[in-house]
Parts: structure tokens; C-alpha cells; sequence
């Protein structure tokens, strides 16, 4: 009998933004006592060649803030962090949490509205809701599968040329 494989769990590379600083030994401490000494000594730390490759190769390019090429970075960022991409993560956090603001006011909304509402009425909402739902599940498993047939189908005809 063959077992069956259990789903293994969806890893994220962490960045400075997951790390907490909760704790005296954490990683934002200690990424701050590394800075705090590169500055101080003027000195680049790397923990191995590939990591002082790409920095040298973004300060080719010019990606790298001048602030760090000067050795005055002050910030909880990573060296190699661009001015450009740190100013997309921050627009990003903000739009995340300007959105979860208006979706919780939209669900504090929804449940002022279903809380005064008949409870007839709200079984019969439910339901719809249900029912709309299922639909748009089963129309996105029909694209899905016709997607995966086109696919079939195109291999099979590169074989046969």
C-alpha cells in the first residue's frame, strides 16, 4: 500500500520587518552591534565571498544608499537594501495596513447591519452568499481544467513535430 505524501509547510524567507525586538539577543541587536562596528572601524563585515560580491557588484550599479558607502547608516535595513526598495516595502506596509483598516470597518459594518437584521432574512442572505460562492468555486475549476487541457494539448502537438 502506497502512503500518501503529507503537504509539507510553505517556508518565507524572513526579513528585517518579521524580526522582533522583544529580546536582547535578537537579530536586530545584533545586526545593530555589526553596524555600530563597521561604522566605527570603517570596515565591511561579510560572511562570505558571494555576500561581498553581490554588495560590490550593487555598488557598480550604484544601488547602494550613500549613507552606507560613507558608513553613517543609522537604520535597522540591510546594507545591500536599496533607497528604492526600502521606500516600496514602507508604501507597501502602508497600503496593507490602510486596506486591513478598511476591511475591518466593512466587517464591523456587515455585522451592525446582520445584527439588526430578521433572522429569516439573514439565513436567506447566508445562503445567497453560499450559492455565489460555490459558483464562482466551480467557474474557477472549469478555467482551471480548460487551462490544463490547452496545455496537454499544445505539448502533444510539440511532440509530434
Amino acid at each position: 500500500m502506497i502512503k500518501a505524501l503529507k503537504p509539507t509547510p510553505e517556508y518565507k524567507l524572513a526579513d528585517s520587518d518579521d524580526e522582533e525586538d522583544d529580546a536582547g539577543d535578537s537579530t536586530i541587536e545584533t545586526r545593530r552591534s555589526v553596524r555600530w562596528a563597521e561604522n566605527q572601524l570603517k570596515s565591511r563585515w561579510f560572511i562570505n565571498a558571494r555576500e561581498r560580491d553581490d554588495f560590490n557588484a550593487k555598488v557598480g550599479k550604484g544601488l547602494i544608499r550613500g549613507e552606507v558607502l560613507d558608513f553613517k547608516n543609522t537604520d535597522d535595513h540591510d546594507i545591500s537594501t536599496s533607497a528604492k526598495e526600502i521606500s516600496d516595502k514602507t508604501d507597501d506596509k502602508k497600503k496593507k495596513a490602510v486596506k486591513k483598516v478598511a476591511d475591518d470597518e466593512a466587517a464591523k459594518a456587515k455585522a451592525e447591519e446582520e445584527s439588526k437584521m430578521d433572522p429569516l432574512d439573514k439565513l436567506a442572505k447566508d445562503e445567497e452568499e453560499k450559492d455565489v460562492k460555490a459558483k464562482d468555486d466551480a467557474n474557477e475549476s472549469i478555467k482551471k481544467q480548460d487551462a490544463e487541457t490547452e496545455a496537454k494539448a499544445a505539448d502533444a502537438k510539440k511532440d509530434k513535430k
